[in-house]
């Protein structure tokens, strides 16, 4: 075992009992404050937790299984968070935009097997189809679309990695990708480069 991979452990569980105390949100500073509205996205919210447990799943999959096993319900506790408001002003984006908080969701809802559709079960393919739904969205929002589509507005750098165009297209390579293996009657699949910092499906995390 890494030197370093209890320490990490030990702090996901306490991001875990953070977010079964917040009704699946993550708080963005402690004290956690009481807001109207929680930050939904990566950067600043429950959808960056989604993230560290996809990177763990590809990286570290007993030591994830221990996390579900001390943590019963409460990833999907907070994917169904991010479903029921992740649909974020900002736009677009993956950093805190609707591809961002549909990525983590897309790859955790997989399976064991990332690239295989006889491995998914049917809350997989529940939280599969919330995450193409927010996918197919991010298709009419600006830059993409000049239509006023109220409340979203254009990101500050429209066709960036991480605020932009960019960074959705990565997710939409996701997608693609675990389509093609639900629909290939169990073929392999090759891995591909999607989110950045997850690695894509398939692929072992930079993180």
């Amino acid at each position: 075992m890494l030197p370093h991979l209890p320490h990490i452990l030990m702090t996901v569980d306490f991001l875990m009992e953070l977010a079964s105390q917040h009704q699946g949100h993550l708080p963005s500073s402690l004290p956690a404050r009481d807001r109207s509205h929680p930050y939904v996205q990566i950067c600043h919210g429950s959808p960056g937790l989604l993230m560290l447990l996809a990177t763990i799943r590809s990286t570290h999959p007993e030591e994830f299984e221990g996390i579900r096993r001390r943590h019963p319900g409460v990833r999907t506790g907070v994917m169904n968070a991010v479903w029921e408001q992740g649909l974020v002003q900002k736009g677009l984006g993956i950093c805190h935009g609707v591809t961002g908080n549909a990525g983590p969701i897309m790859l955790l809802s997989v399976g064991d097997n990332a690239l295989s559709p006889s491995s998914s079960t049917s809350s997989d393919d529940l939280q599969l189809s919330r995450a193409l739904a927010f996918l197919v969205h991010a298709t009419e929002l600006p830059p993409l679309s000049t239509q006023s589509r109220l409340p979203y507005r254009t990101p500050d750098h429209p066709f960036s990695l991480f605020e932009g165009l960019s960074g959705a297209v990565c997710a939409w390579a996701d997608a693609c990708t675990i389509i093609e293996a639900r629909l290939s009657n169990g073929r392999q699949i090759s891995p591909v480069l999607g989110l950045p910092g997850l690695g894509g499906v398939g692929l072992i995390s930079i993180m």
